[in-house]
């Protein structure tokens, strides 16, 4: 928590990759929006590609991501990582692989992520803080 010098926008980590971003903290502890979460969304891209997207989640364990580009040139086995152009999370945060693509999907070409860090196997997780912060 905010005791522990946390704050809400943090980046969590598991192991490999992004898990999350804390959303609100109490002096003890802090809640944190998974990437599977349907109320997450974050910027992500390409980076064989260099194809921006944003990242949402769905309630599964293979969130989606919704490609700007219209023919983007995704490929399965393709990472997935933070935007570089976030102004939020550092980036090139490893976040997952693609594991399937539709470039026919309606409004945008999307795909199905399989996350690096899985959240239903943690044991500890990594804060970092926001990349713009001051607080550290």
């Amino acid at each position: 928590g905010s005791k522990h010098g946390i704050y809400e926008g943090y980046a969590v980590l598991g192991t490999g990759g992004l898990l999350g971003i804390v959303e609100s903290v109490t002096p003890f502890t802090s809640k944190v929006r998974l990437l599977t979460s349907p109320s997450s969304k974050i910027g992500v891209w390409s980076q064989r590609t260099e194809s921006h997207g944003i990242l949402i989640g769905n309630g599964s364990h293979n969130p989606n991501v919704i490609f700007f580009q219209k023919d983007p040139d995704i490929k399965i086995g393709d990472k997935v990582t933070s935007s570089p152009a976030s102004t939020i999370l550092p980036p090139n945060m490893p976040i997952g692989i693609v594991i399937s693509f539709k470039n026919d999907s309606l409004p945008s070409p999307k795909a199905s992520i399989q996350l690096i860090s899985k959240p239903e196997a943690i044991d500890w997780v990594e804060i970092i803080p926001l990349k713009n912060d001051d607080k550290f």
